[in-house]
């Protein structure tokens, strides 16, 4: 049976292998942004950037988790 610090840190390493996950990706879609706009063409650029607000949001909410989860120790 796991204890109360196993599980605390098993719930921190998924989120920020989830973070990680996701800012590899966010990561990937701005190198596709930055090229676009490189070859003029904006209206790509800022396309491929659409859904960063969520992401972003994502990112924050586990790195807030992880956060408050470790300091729950």
């Amino acid at each position: 049976m796991l204890n109360y610090k196993e599980i605390n840190k098993q719930a921190v390493k998924a989120n920020l292998n989830a973070l990680a996950h996701i800012l590899q990706t966010a990561s990937g879609l701005a190198n596709e942004a930055q090229e676009a706009i490189n070859k003029g063409e904006q209206n790509l650029a800022i396309g491929t950037l659409d859904s960063f607000d969520k992401t972003l949001e994502a990112c924050l909410s586990l790195y807030s988790a992880s956060i408050t989860i470790h300091r729950l120790k």
